[in-house]
């Protein structure tokens, strides 16, 4: 399995775990639909921006979760992401 890829599932892990806490509920399932759907198109570099869009919408971008995700993204990508 390649790097990119296992980072990926991961990512959707963290953000599966997380996906009904928060008052966004609908918000952070719509990102984890996204980050999935390009896991399975094999767009693996983009499934870790969507996990932290869903994270920042159930646990806030000060959890732990969100934190461990945001760090898994390139800081150059991060400044258009974020």
């Amino acid at each position: 399995m390649s790097n990119e890829r296992h980072t990926a599932e991961h990512c959707i892990a963290i953000a599966k775990r997380n996906v009904e806490n928060g008052g966004m509920v609908s918000s952070a399932k719509s990102c984890l639909a996204d980050a999935e759907r390009f896991a399975s198109e094999g767009r693996f570099e983009l499934v870790p921006r969507w996990a932290m869009r869903s994270l920042a919408y159930s646990v806030g971008i000060f959890g732990a979760d969100y934190q461990e995700v945001r760090a898994l993204i390139p800081a150059e990508v991060l400044r258009y992401f974020s």
